[in-house]
């Protein structure tokens, strides 16, 4: 090979492996710093293509599941209801995973990303910031969900038969929403949820009923374990209460 070969077969090889120099060996890895550079890039593709194939899958099957069902099985289809509700499911992994990937912590109301929620239908609600699944309250005392019972910090983090969490887990036979893993949210969570945009009751109108008092997180306060964290929605204040005090709650999934 002539030396003016030689070089172009040289040039070739380092614009494909991104040589420093033509000098440089054709086999030099790249460097530590290149690859910190171009790693989130990848990540982000890689998961993001996830995301679309998932999606594809599930457009898949519910068109072989429509098309191949015999007409006189119909009352075996899935409803519309339910093919909406998978793909909305589908749909909202998908925005969690575009820029910026994955959770983000959210705002505050007034500055940084905006609260974004959405309604599930299904007595839950979902952050679209951080993944987490809340419960949703209804008016009223007596019941499951009513925004007007309290409970001591034993009786909101108690999974025992009877207790709020147990039948928040069991209800239905499935689980609120169709999940078993509802769990009282820790400090850091609860306080996620407050917008400092509002006053009086400082938590979004998705969340309406909400009683702009304490609720309870399930982290307890180190230095005296008879106490805990709560965030009293009035203002957004976090707060540290008796654990035998009688605060309001909100079951939460996700994020762990």
């Amino acid at each position: 090979m002539s030396r003016q070969a030689g070089v172009t077969a040289g040039s070739f090889s380092c614009w494909l492996l991104a040589c420093p120099t033509l000098g440089a060996r054709a086999s030099r890895p790249r460097s530590q710093e290149h690859l910190a550079r171009i790693w989130p890039r990848m990540e982000h593709r890689m998961a993001l293509g996830v995301a679309v194939w998932k999606l594809s899958l599930a457009v898949v099957a519910v068109g072989l599941l429509l098309a191949h069902v015999p007409l006189g099985l119909a009352q075996t289809r899935p409803s519309l209801s339910s093919i909406d509700a998978k793909l909305d499911q589908v749909l909202q992994e998908l925005a969690l995973l575009t820029p910026p990937m994955g959770p983000i912590f959210p705002g505050d109301g007034l500055n940084g990303p905006p609260l974004r929620y959405q309604d599930n239908g299904d007595g839950t609600i979902t952050d679209l910031n951080t993944g987490l699944r809340w419960e949703k309250k209804v008016p009223g005392a007596g019941c499951l969900h009513c925004v007007n019972d309290q409970y001591t910090f034993a009786e909101a983090t108690s999974t025992a038969v009877g207790s709020f969490l147990h039948g928040v887990n069991t209800e239905g036979g499935t689980g609120l929403g169709g999940h078993s893993d509802w769990r009282l949210p820790n400090i850091r969570e609860l306080l996620s949820l407050v917008d400092y945009s509002r006053a009086n009751n400082a938590i979004a109108s998705v969340f309406t009923p909400t009683i702009g008092f304490g609720y309870w997180s399930s982290t307890s306060y180190v230095p005296d374990p008879s106490r805990a964290w709560a965030v009293f929605f009035s203002n957004g204040d976090g707060a540290i209460g008796d654990q035998l005090a009688e605060l309001y709650v909100r079951a939460v999934r996700g994020g762990r």
